[in-house]
């Protein structure tokens, strides 16, 4: 029985004149799975507003249990057989605490307590907290579970998994895949090669391939590698020689501690950045990163401790949308007056100077982010504080985010990056602060990336964090 169609899709956004989406066609029987991939800006999450009935096709239909979304009024019966979980969960909630939230999509799916305890029964400590109090992780898993809630036939994950921490990740895509024995069909959004290989499927919007994952994936036409071939593109490449960071400190944190709700957040956190340092923050989701990124930025202020710094701070949040407020990319960059060359910094992080006209909230999600980096750039800042950087990036993205930290390091810039991407911090990191039970551990980057935290995370990991592995022979053995 087929689950779901897309019928020669097709979807134009107003005052465009390409096509976002052109004349896309596959379908999925029910308890298939499907992986999407693509490059940023190719319509991942276009597609999915598209199946979810939040966009209505320009031509074509979407198909799903004989309903056909071709039309506004057809929309309105999408929501009990399709839902979905967005890249930015917080868009999706609209009450206080995951516990309200829980309760309204139980009245409105026809479900009740006892469904609600089996669905969240693991997350009973963040039920009752605000949803502003969670981490970004953690909203995600909220999100994840209201979407299980409504008992829906068909669950799209638009980069669902790209706030969680590696273990985490892995553990939600046991449960995301697990669905199918449940008779739900489940597509899933994903620039990991090796997640994609999981499932029944993969469509690659690029082109519009649609086949098996390995015959597309082992193939050698599309950038997005499965580890093997990662690796093997990594022990080709020349490598980088990181300039060495300089004696001076530029910014320094003692004893910083942070309680919130009673819970302690942070337990005297004390580190220090040097002038062209790349410092990367690691830590499980609701270890304190974003939390202690607020605080060295100033949009927290409730700690104790100390903050020095020497140079003015840019801070490319997790949910870029909220440095956001123009109406165009170029009116961003230009906001107060500045006088910076918008090319160079756009070449710099990699952006389409096609985007200069457009709104900044119609961006991808690695578009975004790319943006967030360039408003600190125009503003020249020396510390930039980065929080999931490498999220819902696509191949191309995480080496010019790569090659963008190298250059700012060469140019003195100091960064610190929390990110959940082990591959990125061992290429590019000098150091790393890892945050347990609150309180910060200091490593060197040989030291850090071994082959324990290979073994925990159970990851494939980069030449950089596999010290232990002396071939790829052994390597391999370890992998299989």
């Amino acid at each position: 029985m087929t689950a779901i169609k897309a019928d020669k899709l097709c979807f134009t956004y107003p005052y465009e004149k390409k096509p976002t989406i052109n004349g896309l066609t596959f379908s999925l029987e029910k308890g298939e799975s499907l992986a999407v991939m693509g490059s940023n800006g190719s319509g991942k999450s276009t597609l999915i507003r598209l199946l979810s009935g939040l966009l209505v096709p320009t031509s074509g239909s979407v198909i799903t249990d004989g309903i056909v979304l071709s039309d506004k009024k057809s929309r309105k019966e999408v929501k009990w057989h399709i839902q979905s979980v967005f890249q930015e969960p917080s868009g999706q909630f609209v009450t206080a605490t995951p516990r309200e939230e829980a309760r309204l999509v139980a009245g409105l799916f026809d479900k009740n307590e006892d469904d609600i305890s089996r669905i969240f029964c693991e997350y009973a400590r963040f039920m009752d907290r605000e949803f502003t109090a969670l981490s970004g992780g953690e909203k995600q898993k909220m999100a994840l579970a209201l979407a299980m809630l409504t008992g829906a036939s068909v669950l799209v994950f638009d980069e669902a998994l790209s706030s969680l921490d590696p273990k985490e990740r892995k553990d939600f895509l046991k449960i995301i895949l697990s669905l199918k024995d449940e008779g739900k069909t489940v597509i899933y959004i994903t620039q990991e090669a090796d997640e994609a290989l999981l499932f029944d499927k993969l469509l690659i919007l690029d082109d519009g391939a649609f086949a098996p994952p390995r015959e597309l994936l082992y193939s050698g036409r599309y950038p997005f590698l499965p580890f093997s071939l990662r690796l093997e593109k990594r022990k080709k490449e020349v490598r980088h020689h990181h300039p060495v960071p300089s004696d001076r400190v530029i910014l320094e944190c003692t004893a910083l501690s942070l309680e919130r709700a009673s819970s302690r957040i942070l337990s005297d956190v004390t580190f220090s950045l040097h002038e062209g340092e790349v410092l990367g923050l690691t830590g499980d989701n609701g270890s304190g990163k974003t939390t202690l990124l607020d605080c060295i930025s100033g949009f927290e202020k409730r700690y104790s401790g100390r903050i020095q710094f020497s140079s003015p701070i840019g801070y490319a949040v997790q949910e870029p949308e909220k440095l956001f407020f123009c109406t165009s990319v170029e009116k961003e960059l230009l906001y107060g007056g500045r006088t910076c060359d918008i090319r160079e910094i756009l070449a710099l992080t990699g952006l389409d100077e096609a985007l200069l006209s457009s709104s900044p909230f119609t961006l991808s999600g690695g578009e975004k982010r790319r943006l967030a980096v360039s408003l600190f750039l125009a503003k020249d800042v020396k510390i930039l504080l980065l929080d999931e950087p490498s999220s819902a990036l696509d191949p191309e993205g995480r080496e010019k985010l790569e090659k963008l930290i190298r250059t700012l390091k060469e140019k003195g810039v100091s960064i610190i990056i929390a990110d959940h991407n082990l591959e990125l911090l061992s290429e590019v990191c000098d150091s790393v602060l890892r945050l347990e039970g609150g309180r910060g551990i200091m490593h060197s980057v040989s030291e850090f990336f071994t082959t324990a935290v290979f073994e925990r995370y159970s990851l494939p990991l980069t030449d950089a964090m596999k010290h232990g592995f002396s071939n790829l022979s052994e390597m391999a053995e370890a992998l299989s």
